[in-house]
């Protein structure tokens, strides 16, 4: 049995990096849809259910909520106030968020980002027995702009993904 002692010894044995290549990465395509259907199927799946489902959440709210909004006494301005204040919270906490997903971590990014914004969809949903005036109209300010954070970070980690899956067509995703 060979003795390490020296630490020099060691690590050629510790950090030894094997020549593999990801699945994705395996074969080179030049159709991402291709490449992706030969090497990352399940994450391929993964980001397509999931922006399904945060498209379909953004949706699906357009047509529901302005009704029952009006009469708790929301103007159409007011209404639209709120579906910009959504974009608008997106669009400055991208940024803020582009640095901390490499300490934070893809995963849970993804996952914390899609609890977040579902978890507000459905708090938003039961906001229709609160009482009507001021109260109604923050709260439902409140959960937008915490549900367009939660949006914001699982998109972000879904191009993470997609810029990781596909290192060669960034441009064409």
């Amino acid at each position: 049995m060979a003795d390490y002692t020296n630490a020099s010894q060691l690590e050629p044995l510790l950090f030894k990096e094997k020549k593999r290549r990801h699945k994705s990465q395996s074969r080179h395509h030049k159709n991402p849809i291709i490449a992706c259907l030969t090497g990352g199927l399940t994450n391929g799946v993964i980001i397509i259910l999931h922006n399904f489902a945060i498209g379909a959440s953004y949706s699906l709210i357009a047509a529901f909520f302005p009704v029952s909004a009006i009469e708790k006494g929301f103007t159409q301005l007011t209404i639209g106030i709120l579906f910009g204040v959504y974009a608008g919270v997106r669009v400055l906490f991208y940024p803020f968020l582009s640095k901390w997903i490499i300490v934070i971590g893809v995963k849970f990014t993804l996952c914390a980002g899609g609890v977040v914004a579902g978890s507000c969809l459905v708090l938003l949903s039961f906001m229709e027995g609160s009482p009507s005036g001021l109260p109604y109209v923050a709260c439902c300010f409140a959960l937008r702009m915490v549900e367009g954070c939660g949006f914001s970070a699982s998109m972000l980690a879904v191009y993470t993904m997609i810029g990781k899956l596909f290192p060669r067509h960034h441009m064409t995703m």
